[in-house]
């Protein structure tokens, strides 16, 4: 988009990188649709950015527990209580017919 457009284009990336000259290659496609590439380079330093948290609450772990495990046990909890429910419908069924 545009400058002025209050678009965005954000980036993030994960890295251990050491005090140097870091080389970037941006591809993009601009306002007139022509591809277009960038080449610069960066100094690094690694001081001026704080070191990620690890442990921090939305680790992989985490995230893979909160998007799938829980999902499921919450799905396989439902599915026993609706047939628990269906079991004693029909038990009270057969005893208002005496069977």
């Amino acid at each position: 988009g545009e400058i002025d457009s209050n678009e965005e284009e954000v980036a993030t990336f994960e890295g251990e990188f050491e005090e140097s000259e870091i080389e970037i290659k941006i591809i993009y496609t601009d306002q007139i649709g022509e591809r277009r590439m960038l080449e610069e380079s960066v100094d690094f330093d690694p001081r001026k950015f704080p070191k990620a948290k690890r442990d921090s609450f939305l680790s992989a772990g985490n995230a893979f527990i909160i998007g799938v495990l829980i999902p499921i046990v919450v799905y396989f909890v439902y599915k026993r209580a609706k047939k628990k429910k269906e079991r004693h419908r029909k038990h009270l069924i057969k005893r208002r017919h005496g069977l």
